[in-house]
Formats: structure tokens, C-alpha cells, sequence
């Protein structure tokens, strides 16, 4: 049962991850993360099958006391936190396949060069810090331009637009979150602290997970 409980928290946990990424917004319960309860579940199991390894190390079944050491190392080394790789990011492309492709995403990006030449940032009609009243006119100029192409409007218009010389950023997410999206272009002008996980898209199109 121990096991059972284990397998399904490490499994369950990328589920959840896959399904966040998938709805452009991480899961949440109680208005926690879903990954968080993941975590104590699976910690909780571990500790359960952890205490059984030791009795039946105790009673000299060593067959069920490797099969047990072995199941609780493969799960938390394929855990999202420890395997150096996002389900989130996963759900995040399945979704941006099936509303984009590479070469709209890098269209829009075209077209927020062309029309911010000098960068700035575009912010989606429903976030919350939105621009500056003097820069109010070039972001619905520049929002009507590219808001003909589904997946800007992820998140329930949300995003933010980040244009700068060598690459554009479609960024969503907050401080409490975190952020996630899509960098057309390259990835080295971005301090490399912001980003936790990546997943290439595209040529040119690198998915990102961040602060």
C-alpha cells in the first residue's frame, strides 16, 4: 500500500504539472499549488514506506526491502523538483501546438519589433498593472495587431509583451506563481537566474518557467 501511495504522488504530481502547463496557469487548491499537496503526499508515503523497508529489514525479507528502497529513489528522482525537466512546460507546448504553430509565434514576434522598434512592453487588456497612461495609445495599437492570434490571449489576456532588440518574451504569471511563456529569439540576454526550466518549442522558440 505504501508503495502504491508512492507511485501515485510522484505520478500524480506530474499529472498536475502536465494539466497547469496545459491550462497556462499552475493548478491550485486552497489557494496553494497543487504541487505543494503533491509534495506532502508523496513525502507522507515515503515516510510511511520507509518505516515498513525498516521492519522488513528487521524481519530479514530483503527481497521487499530492495524492491522498496529502489521504488522510493525511482519516484523522487523522477519528481518534477529533481528531474531537471517540467510536465508544466509539456502541458504548455501540447496547448501552443494546438492553438499556434512555430511560424505564427515567430510572425507575432516580427510584429512587435515592427512596431515597437525601440522595445517596451505590451500588457494584456485584463492584467492588473496594465501601462502607463502615456504609453496607454501604442499598447492597444500594438494589442488590436497581434490580438487576432489565439494564443495571446492565454490566461484570460493577462500576458505581458516584452519586446526588446534580439527577442520578444509573451510572459504570464506573477510574483506569487512565478512566470512562464514563449522567447523568440535568443535566450542569452535574459539573466539566467529567471529561468528554472526551458523546453525547446521550435528553432528560435525556447518555453520558459521562472521567478
Amino acid at each position: 500500500m505504501a508503495t502504491l501511495a508512492l507511485v501515485a504522488g510522484a505520478v500524480g504530481w506530474d499529472a498536475m504539472e502536465f494539466a497547469g502547463g496545459y491550462n497556462a496557469f499552475p493548478m491550485v487548491a486552497a489557494f496553494l499549488p497543487v504541487s505543494f499537496f503533491m509534495f506532502a503526499l508523496t513525502a507522507v508515503a515515503t515516510c510511511v514506506a520507509v518505516v515498513v523497508s525498516l521492519m522488513a529489514l528487521f524481519r530479514r525479507r530483503f527481497a521487499y526491502t530492495m524492491i522498496l528502497a529502489l521504488t522510493i529513489a525511482a519516484c523522487w528522482l523522477i519528481l518534477p523538483w529533481f528531474a531537471g525537466r517540467s510536465l508544466f512546460l509539456l502541458g504548455l507546448s501540447t496547448r501552443l501546438h494546438q492553438l499556434s504553430s512555430p511560424v505564427e509565434i515567430q510572425s507575432v514576434a516580427r510584429t512587435c519589433h515592427f512596431l515597437m522598434p525601440s522595445g517596451g512592453m505590451v500588457f494584456g487588456p485584463r492584467k492588473v498593472m496594465g501601462p502607463l497612461p502615456e504609453e496607454a495609445e501604442q499598447n492597444q495599437r500594438v494589442w488590436s495587431a497581434i490580438s487576432s492570434h489565439p494564443f495571446v490571449h492565454l490566461d484570460g489576456d493577462t500576458g505581458v509583451v516584452f519586446v526588446q532588440a534580439s527577442k520578444v518574451s509573451f510572459i504570464w504569471g506573477g510574483a506569487l506563481p512565478g512566470h512562464w511563456g514563449i522567447l523568440v529569439g535568443a535566450p542569452s540576454g535574459q539573466s539566467s537566474s529567471f529561468y528554472h526550466q526551458t523546453f525547446r518549442f521550435a528553432d528560435g522558440i525556447v518555453l520558459f518557467r521562472g521567478e
